[in-house]
């Protein structure tokens, strides 16, 4: 039995081989029905002339079908006019947004087998993500609109390429295509992870913040009671005013006019990232963070591709922000890197250059986002020789040579570690939790 299979199988391999890969460039055309006809057209036609005459009714019948198979898709195209839209301009990573298609049909005669040609990310639908939008008839004379749901799964700007709508209608010898009008770009932003806690600020609060205010928040004064709200710590519950109403009651401190700190993203994270989907994850990860700052009224100095940009508390400023990162592109992949990387695909180098650090206010966060094999490499070189800054690092699941290996020992309070992979928003979202509980811990808030 297992013979037999063997036999199959160098069978099922010997008529799968090619063994003229030389031959591929003038012989693919006849994987087309076009290149059969012409073919055959030569072959009718050769016979019409060398053995009877009657053989050139099938050359002309031939011929007929290559001629209306060929211009027929173009006068049909040559009607059609097109425009394409989403019902939001902006969304995240795996979030369902509604596509609408426009058609105008000059023609007296409708037109069938039209297919969208663009980014099967923003023009397919979620459970073919892989299938182009075939459009079985457009009525004549007429404006038809056609709407489906698709679901992004990567970031950036789209569409990236031209919008086409092509048909090979009716015998599929030959496709014919015109470029429709785009709305608006469709920007997909990194998917996020909602967080809790913030981290508490250190040194002279003033000088890195200002004045207090009246507001609540985790610096000043007590000033009253509220009830208890998840993300508060339990050092701050009055216990007495909770019992006395049967629910927790939390005291509340002043808060301080606006709080600062650095954000800094490695823009060479990816020469240790195995694949782009890796290096995804930190780009997710920044983007968690910034958007949760952001939304507690913080004032980040983000750093993205080399150069620092404020991102103040608002609505429009956090959305300027993810339409930048949305199109941002890593800067460390070039073919020197990429020759560089070990057998596993991890970065044996480490450019100082590439990573320098920018100061942080005082009494600030410096916040840094990087992979763990980056990180190693910061303190082997003695980059950040104070070690006073915080870092959100990614482990890749990828299993690396002993050597390679290299364990981090100093300052892990400072240090929030999470593996990529399908629970990366669970152990994110515990991770921080535990970072910033560390941190009040360290520094004896209350």
């Amino acid at each position: 039995m297992q013979y037999a299979l063997r036999l199959v199988d160098r069978l099922h391999s010997g008529m799968h081989h090619d063994f003229c890969p030389w031959a591929n460039n003038y012989v693919y055309w006849l994987k087309r029905p076009i290149g059969w006809l012409i073919l055959g057209l030569v072959a009718s036609s050769l016979l019409g002339m060398t053995v009877s005459p009657k053989a050139l009714f099938g050359t002309a019948a031939i011929a007929a079908l290559v001629a209306i198979g060929a211009l027929w898709p173009m006068i049909a195209m040559c009607g059609i006019r097109g425009k394409i839209g989403w019902d939001s301009h902006r969304c995240e990573e795996g979030h369902d947004v509604g596509i609408e298609l426009k058609i105008v049909n000059r023609w007296a005669w409708p037109v069938w087998g039209l297919v969208v040609e663009t980014d099967h990310q923003v023009a397919s639908r979620p459970e073919a993500p892989g299938v182009p939008i075939a459009l079985s008839r457009v009525a004549p004379m007429a404006t038809s609109e056609f709407s489906w749901v698709c679901r992004p799964t990567s970031r950036g700007v789209f569409p990236t390429e031209k919008v086409r709508l092509t048909t090979s209608f009716p015998f599929g010898l030959w496709s014919f295509g015109r470029d429709i009008e785009v709305a608006k770009p469709m920007i997909v932003w990194p998917s996020t992870t909602k967080l809790t806690d913030l981290p508490e600020q250190r040194g002279k609060a003033f000088s890195a913040v200002g004045a207090m205010s009246p507001m609540s928040g985790h610096e000043g004064d007590w000033f009253g009671v509220r009830p208890y709200r998840e993300g508060d710590s339990l050092r701050q519950i009055h216990w007495a005013q909770s019992a006395r109403r049967d629910s927790l009651i939390v005291c509340e401190r002043q808060q301080c006019t606006r709080q600062h700190g650095v954000l800094w993203l490695d823009d060479f994270a990816n020469e240790s990232c195995d694949d782009g989907e890796q290096s995804e994850f930190l780009i997710r990860m920044f983007a968690s963070l910034a958007k949760h700052f952001a939304s507690h009224s913080w004032s980040l100095q983000v750093w993205l591709g080399g150069s620092p940009n404020w991102l103040h508390p608002g609505q429009s400023q956090l959305q300027a922000f993810l339409d930048r990162l949305a199109a941002y592109r890593w800067s460390g992949q070039t073919e020197s890197s990429a020759l560089s990387k070990g057998p596993m695909g991890s970065a044996n180098r480490f450019d100082s250059d590439a990573m320098r650090l920018p100061g942080s206010p005082d009494g600030g966060w410096f916040l840094g986002v990087t992979t763990v094999s980056r990180y190693a490499s910061l303190n082997k070189e003695s980059v950040d020789p104070k070690g006073d800054r915080q870092w959100a690092l990614l482990q890749t699941k990828s299993v690396l040579p002993t050597d390679d290996r290299t364990p981090i020992h100093c300052n892990s309070d400072r240090l929030l570690i999470v593996e990529d992979g399908e629970g990366f928003s669970t152990q994110l979202r515990s991770e921080w939790q535990q970072f910033t509980q560390r941190a009040q811990k360290k520094l004896g808030v209350a």
